[in-house]
Parts: structure tokens; C-alpha cells; sequence
């Protein structure tokens, strides 16, 4: 190989030309070397070499070379993309016929003999078609870079990436070096099996378009397998006479958006699975005609007696046309066109089923589901049987009417003693046998003070015997203003609230003076008497504590259902079809996809924390040993990151080891500690400390037992604090002082605290000042 020329200017580099022989004009080659840096080589495998080492911008070859001729080495260079592109002159014999097919085609032939100056030209005219064509590719490629979207040229059989801008690049996450100029399945091993090769295959050989949607693929990007879905097109790529040489590939990366629909889904699902697995009776109605959407087992098994198959998709009141003489058709028509809730306890309704017609006392209510344009789409109704709770309750009512109508009978006079506020209640029977006027009042001490002086002593032996076992009994003589010998038998039930304190004492008394010597009877009497006194209180006591926890239950589960879960639900909905407005740049599309994220995440977390609240007084977990320092050593390893972001300081007491439930102890550290670094404007600073309460002073704290030794725990910040006037309202459930959008949360957080410590038979109180931190405190008893 020789070389031959110099640069004339440095500042205007001579375009290198090939000359491929033999033979090879020595003429020629001076007068190529006047204007072109000239190489030139004897074979074709000499010049494909040369060619792969420094690429020509013009290659000169005759069609008479050794081993390989002119014509096969043409077809190879068009043939490979990385030289199909250089312009390419043929110089051919008279002798020899040019061959002209698509494959073997050069850009221009010389046959024969030819003037210098024609050949000349002739470069002149390839050179400058080529750099035209450059020129033209680069633009393309600048407008390939700057669209929205993946776009990519394959060429030929094996699909070679002849082009790819940026955002496709980005798609694979490969360099531009690490794809251009190879076969697909080369440059993206990973995409073998997975049906894209058998795609560009048939999109190549029918030359019928493909249309991608929301399409997995498993590449390998950033060091690991993804799957990534896609939408795309595979576009035929045809040549000027028709024939298809390669394939367009548009696509863009539509992972967040599967992602988010899945989300919203499962979102779905959860909602749909929480009626399903409600422990209350839930049914949701849809349209004017209260289309059965779904029905939970416990209102199928309970109240219907009918399997799911039988009611959903039905017509309620072709169901159950006993309804229509009922208050409950106009009701759910109310709600459907106002979207005003309705509530109601203790409903009398007839459903009639299988079984036969059925009399029922229901706790319900009726919450409107919206839509995305907040309309009245549905009913969730939510049902409490207390049909049994209502009965006893109405047995009790009627058991208490006898037995009044007994203590008539009998001549016994009643009293009922608040011994808190000193309140006196008694029968017009009391004051008669006191020997009182029952033309006006008497107080409690005039009555105790009509006892004879003689059995003073007995009757407050008695009251202290009383408020050891919480009977009273004791005989005595009156000293009546009218000086008649009375002996009446005094006998009552002190009862105490939850804490143990003495609260009412309920109490007869029976003129005995006629009856002494009947004394065994009526003492049987008295005993029966008391008895069915105490039972009466004590049932009378629990049905009402039921049904005040279940009705406070339900409207907290009915407010979740139609508000809280509906709200992220709908903001989902909303930003989902805004994206389907396809005039959404990238920019607003990524907003909308990360407030889709974050409603879903809301969503979510807000489920947990409700299923966590609701699971609380269920769990079986066991009281055991729990040494409090190992919890909160837990807490402080759970929220290292953020105490180290907001370089928090936390300081404590030895605690002691109690007796509690570890997972309850350590959720309610862990949401104590995560609102005094969440609710803090500066360093925060927390402070734990623990002391012993004895039982004389626990008596005087309330809501205490009094014969329990107790844990005092504090929890100390210097956060932003809150009103005074609130320190019982937070720990309702739901209930924010701070807008959500100032501090994420779901308002659950120390609903869940005081659920845990009454959990364990303590209390919890807050105190706090606006910007001067919150202090709560804990009582567990040890």
C-alpha cells in the first residue's frame, strides 16, 4: 500500500478517497493526490481492511481484483451498514457488463475510457451528495433526540440498530456505542424468548404494522433484571422501490401507569374485601332501583338466608317486597338524591326469608357512595342486629315493672342514693313508714337522723360492713315525730363504677313491727328481693355498655367507609382520567402519576391503620414480661434515619420490665416518638421518664384501680404543640389539628395509643402549650 498527499491548509483537511486496483492508473492517482488525500490497496480483502481502520469518504474500485472481484466486494459494502453509506465509483472494461442489481448497485460507473476531468466531476457530484445526505441524517437524528418518545431504526433480517435518540437510549438505559451497528438480540441478549424477535420478524415480512399496549418486558437496566411495560409500534421501513429493509420502533415506558392502574385495583379489591370481611352485616345498593353490588356472608347467613348467587345484580325490593310497606324505600331514596347520610338505632323491620318472616331491632345507617363527578352512585348500608340486646332489654323493662308491682304488693318502701352528689330518691311508702308528711321533700339526712339513739351504732356498723361487701342489711326502731314503736328492716346494694368507687346505694326498707315473729320468711324474702336487684342492675348495665361500644363501632366504621376510603379512591379516579387526555405533556403526566402514587399510598396506609385499630381488642397475643428499655431501643432503631436527619435528641429513664402485650407496647412507643419528631419546627428534643405510682396514690388519680400499683411514664417534647382545649380530642380517631398537607398522617396514630393503654387496664392524658412542646402521660399498671 502507498500513501500519497498532504493536507494543503491545516485549517482545510483533504477528504480521503480509496483506490482499489489493480489496475491503477499512475496518472490517476497524481491527479487524485492534488486535491484528495489518497490511499489505495491491490485486493479487496487489503481494502476492507484499511476500510475498518480509517473509514474513507470515497471509495474507487475496478471490477478486475484477485480472489474476490469488484462486484462482490460492492455487495458487501452496501451489505454492511457500517460502510453502506460511502460513496462508491465503479471503473469497469467495455468487456465487463455492469451489474446493477439492489444489492451490488454502486452510486456510479465509468466504462471504459474516460476523460480525467469526467472522473473528477463525478467525485465532486458523490462528495457532495454525500455530505448533503450526512447533513440531512443529522438532522433526523436531532429531531429523532427531541421527541417525547423512544424511537429507533432497525435494519435488515437481523434488525441492526442503525439509529436510536435519547429517550429510547434512556428506555434501554444502554449507550449510543453499546447498540448502533448491532443485531437487536446482540445488543439486548435478554430480549431472546420474549417474542419481540418473532414480532419485528412478522412486522418485516408482511410489512403489517404492530400496536403494543401496556406490553411487559424484562430488560436488564442499572445492574438487574426490570420488567417494563410498553407502549409501541413497529413501523415497516420500505426502501424507494417498495421493498421492506428494516423496521421504526416507537415506544414509551407506561411502567407507572400499570403500576398505578394495579394499585388502584388492589385498592378496589381491599375496599371490596373489607365489606366482604366486615363482622358487621354491610350490602352495597347501586342506581335508583338499589341494584345489589355486593353482600357480606355475616347479612347473607344473618338476615337474608340466601346464598350471594341469589341476590347480586337483583333488584332489592323484588327480593324483599315487604319492604315497600315499610320506612326504608323512602329512606334510601332521600339519601340517593341528596347524599345526605341517615342513621337510625333500634328500627323496627320485617324481612322475610327462607326460613319465614322475621321481626328485627336494627342499629343501621344509609352513607351515599359518590362518583368521580360527585354523584350519588350507590348506598353502602351498614346493619346491627340488636334484636337480642333490645329484647333483653325490653324483658329487663318489663321484669322491673313486676317486680315494682311486687314491692307495692308487699308494703316495702324504696330509696336510690347517689353517694356522689348526695341525689335522694325515694317512694311515697318510705315516708310513710318514717312517719313523713308526703306533702314535701325530705333530704337523706332526715331520714338517717330518724333512727332511735339506741341503734345509731348498730345502723353504722352496718353501713361500714356495707362498703366492704357492698350489702347493707340491718335492723332498727325509728323514733317517729307521732312517738309510734316502728321497727323497720333496712336493706340495700351499694354500686360501684369502674374504678371501684362507691357510687349509688339502692335500698328497702319493710315495716316489720307486725311481723316480727315472721322474722325467717321475710328475711327470705328481703335475700330474694336483693337478688333480683342485683341481677337486674348488672344486665341492665352490660346491655347498655354493648350497645354503646357496637353503635360507637359502627358509626366509625360507616364514617371510614363512605368518607376517608372514598376520598384518595375518587382522587385516583379523577387523575387517571386526565391522563387518558392524550395532550398531557411529560412533565404533567409525571405530576399526575406521582399524585395517583400518593392517593394510592394514602389509601393503603389508611387501610393498614384502620385494620390495625379495628384488630386491636381481638388480638390473642399474651401478657408477658416486656422490659420497656429493649422497646424503645427498638423504636430508636426503627426511626434512626430520621432522628439522625433532624439530629434529635432523646433522652430517658431506666425503665423498668412490666407485664404487657411487646407488640402493643412498641406500636405505641413508636407513635408516641414519630409525632414528637414529626410535629417539631426545630431540633427535637424528647425526654422519657418513669416512676412508680403506690396504691394510696392511685386511688386519687382517675379512671385508676385502686388496688393496683402503677407505671407512670412521660414522654416530653419541644415540638409545635397544641391547645389545651384539644388534649382529649386527639385521641379520638381521625381527628387532625394539622392540615394533612403540613404533616402527612391518617389521624389513627394516638387513637391507637389510648386504645392500647386501655388495652392494659391503664389511662393515657396529654397536656401541652402551642409552640412549647406536648407532654403525655401514661398510667400502666404493673
Amino acid at each position: 500500500m502507498s500513501k500519497e498527499g498532504r493536507n494543503s491548509s491545516e485549517n482545510s483537511p483533504k477528504q480521503r478517497v480509496l483506490l482499489i486496483g489493480p489496475p491503477v492508473d499512475p496518472r490517476l492517482q497524481r491527479l487524485l493526490t492534488k486535491t484528495y488525500l489518497t490511499e489505495t490497496a491491490s485486493d479487496a480483502a487489503l481494502a476492507l481492511r484499511q476500510i475498518s481502520q480509517n473509514r474513507p469518504d470515497l471509495i474507487i474500485s475496478t471490477t478486475s481484483l484477485p480472489v474476490l472481484n469488484g462486484f462482490s466486494l460492492i455487495k458487501l459494502l452496501k451489505s454492511d451498514v457500517a460502510t453502506a453509506r460511502i460513496p462508491l465509483i465503479v471503473l469497469a472494461d467495455r468487456e465487463e457488463p455492469a451489474q446493477n442489481d439492489d444489492e451490488s448497485a454502486a452510486d456510479d460507473y465509468l466504462i471504459g475510457s474516460f476523460p480525467a476531468q469526467e472522473l473528477i466531476t463525478r467525485i465532486r457530484i458523490q462528495l457532495a451528495i454525500a455530505q448533503t445526505r450526512s447533513r440531512t441524517e443529522a438532522h433526523v437524528r436531532d429531531v429523532l433526540n427531541q421527541a417525547p418518545v423512544g424511537i429507533a431504526v432497525l435494519m435488515g433480517r437481523q434488525f441492526v440498530f442503525e439509529t436510536a435518540n435519547v429517550n429510547y437510549l434512556g428506555l434501554i438505559a444502554k449507550n449510543h456505542g453499546d447498540v448502533i451497528g448491532k443485531p437487536i438480540l446482540e445488543a439486548l441478549p435478554e430480549l431472546k424468548n420474549q417474542r419481540i424477535f418473532e414480532l419485528l420478524t412478522r412486522v418485516f415480512e408482511t410489512g403489517e404494522p404492530f400496536f403494543g399496549n401496556e406490553y411487559p418486558v424484562i430488560l436488564h437496566r442499572h445492574g438487574k433484571d426490570e420488567t417494563v411495560y410498553f407502549n409501541f409500534v413497529y413501523q415497516p421501513l420500505q426502501a424507494e422501490n417498495n421493498v421492506i429493509n428494516g423496521v421504526v420502533v416507537v415506544a414509551s415506558d407506561v411502567t407507572n401507569l400499570v403500576k398505578s392502574k394495579h394499585a388502584l385495583q388492589e385498592s378496589e379489591r381491599q375496599f371490596r374485601n373489607l365489606v366482604i370481611q366486615s363482622p358487621i352485616p354491610m350490602t352495597i345498593f347501586r342506581g335508583p332501583e338499589y341494584i345489589i353490588e355486593i353482600a357480606n356472608d355475616v347479612l347473607l347467613k344473618t338476615m337474608w338466608k340466601r346464598p350471594l348467587s341469589e341476590v347480586q345484580g337483583k333488584r332489592l325490593l323484588d327480593l324483599f317486597p315487604e319492604l315497600n310497606n315499610q320506612q326504608f324505600p323512602a329512606l334510601l331514596a332521600n339519601v340517593l338524591k341528596t347524599g345526605i347520610p341517615y342513621t337510625e338505632k333500634e328500627a323496627l323491620a320485617y324481612v322475610n326469608s327462607p326460613e319465614g318472616m322475621g321481626k328485627y331491632y336494627l342499629d343501621f345507617e344509609y352513607a351515599p357512595l359518590f362518583d368521580t363527578n360527585n354523584n350519588v352512585s350507590g348506598i353502602i348500608v351498614t346493619v346491627n342486629d340488636v334484636t337480642e340486646k333490645v329484647e333483653a332489654r325490653l324483658s329487663i323493662f318489663e321484669a322491673e315493672q313486676r317486680l315494682r308491682l311486687a314491692i307495692e304488693a308487699a308494703d316495702i318502701g324504696t330509696y336510690d342514693w347517689d353517694m356522689t352528689t348526695g341525689e335522694f330518691q325515694y317512694s311515697e311508702r318510705l315516708a310513710t313508714i318514717f312517719g313523713f308528711s308526703t306533702d314535701r321533700f325530705h333530704e337523706q339526712k332526715e331520714f338517717s337522723s330518724a333512727i332511735h339513739p339506741d341503734f345509731v351504732s348498730i345502723r353504722a356498723k352496718a353501713f361500714e360492713e356495707a362498703l366492704k361487701s357492698g350489702r347493707l342489711f340491718y335492723e332498727a326502731r325509728l323514733a317517729r315525730p307521732d312517738n309510734v314503736i316502728q321497727w323497720v328492716r333496712f336493706a340495700g346494694k351499694i354500686i360501684r363504677d369502674q374504678n371501684q368507687k362507691k357510687r349509688r346505694l339502692l335500698g328497702t326498707a319493710l315495716d316489720i313491727t307486725q311481723q316480727v315473729e315472721a322474722r325467717k320468711n321475710l328475711e327470705e324474702v328481703a335475700e330474694e328481693l336483693e337478688k333480683r336487684v342485683v341481677e337486674r342492675t348488672i344486665q341492665l348495665q352490660n346491655t347498655n355498655h354493648e350497645l354503646v361500644r357496637t353503635n360507637h363501632e359502627l358509626e366509625q366504621f360507616a364514617y371510614i367507609a363512605s368518607h376517608d376510603l372514598q376520598e384518595p379512591l375518587r382522587k385516583i379516579q379523577t387523575f387517571i382520567e386526565l391522563l387518558q387526555d392524550q395532550s398531557h405533556d411529560a412533565e404533567s403526566t409525571r405530576t399526575l402519576l406521582m399524585k395517583i402514587s400518593s392517593s394510592a399510598q394514602r389509601m393503603s396506609a389508611l387501610i393498614k391503620d384502620v385494620l390495625n385499630y379495628s384488630r386491636l381488642p381481638k388480638t390473642d397475643d399474651q401478657f408477658t414480661a416486656t422490659d420497656l428499655n429493649l422497646i424503645l431501643a427498638n423504636v430508636k432503631t426503627d426511626f434512626e434515619l430520621l432522628i439522625e436527619q433532624k439530629r434529635a435528641v432523646i433522652t430517658h429513664d431506666v425503665l423498668p420490665t412490666i407485664t404487657a402485650i411487646p407488640l402493643q407496647l412498641n406500636q405505641l412507643f413508636s407513635n408516641l416518638i414519630g409525632n414528637s419528631l414529626k410535629f417539631s419546627e426545630k431540633t427535637p428534643e424528647i425526654h422519657i421518664s418513669a416512676t412508680l405510682v403506690p396504691i394510696e396514690s392511685s386511688r386519687s388519680i382517675p379512671h385508676l384501680l385502686p388496688d393496683r400499683t402503677y407505671l407512670k411514664l412521660n414522654f416530653k417534647d419541644n415540638g409545635i404543640g397544641f391547645e389545651q382545649q384539644y388534649a382529649e380530642q386527639i385521641f379520638t380517631i381521625f381527628h387532625r389539628l394539622n392540615g394533612r398537607k403540613s404533616y402527612t398522617g391518617t389521624g389513627i396514630g394516638l387513637a391507637l395509643c389510648k386504645k392500647i393503654v386501655e388495652n392494659h387496664k391503664g389511662n393515657i392524658f396529654a397536656e401541652s402549650t402551642p409552640d412549647k412542646g406536648a407532654s403525655f402521660t401514661i398510667y400502666l399498671p404493673m
